[in-house]
């Protein structure tokens, strides 16, 4: 029985981080700003004009994509966080 119980929480767990934590990434990816918006931030832009994180001011940035299902077609988009600190920073259609 205590077999069982243990495998049906792996189950869950592995339910929750494969389909329940990718919608949220999605929310979150839908909720930042573009990058026209992003470069207004305070913070956005160092000494020297170049793009960085606004939170711990590092420069290093990798790329994400997620995909979105529209009505007729599978729309990719693209979102950007900080290598140091791992703060979400901007969206974008295009990489």
């Amino acid at each position: 029985m205590l077999d069982y119980l243990s495998l049906l929480l792996i189950v869950i767990v592995i339910f929750y981080f494969l389909l329940y934590d990718k919608s949220a990434i999605k929310k979150k990816c839908l909720s930042l700003p573009d990058l026209a918006k992003y470069k207004e931030k305070k913070k956005a832009l160092n000494k020297v004009g170049e793009l960085c994180c606004y939170n711990c001011s590092g420069r290093k940035i990798k790329v994400h994509s997620v995909k979105f299902k529209d009505k007729r077609r599978t729309v990719k988009k693209y979102y950007y966080q900080c290598k140091r600190c791992n703060v979400l920073l901007w969206r974008s259609d295009t990489k």
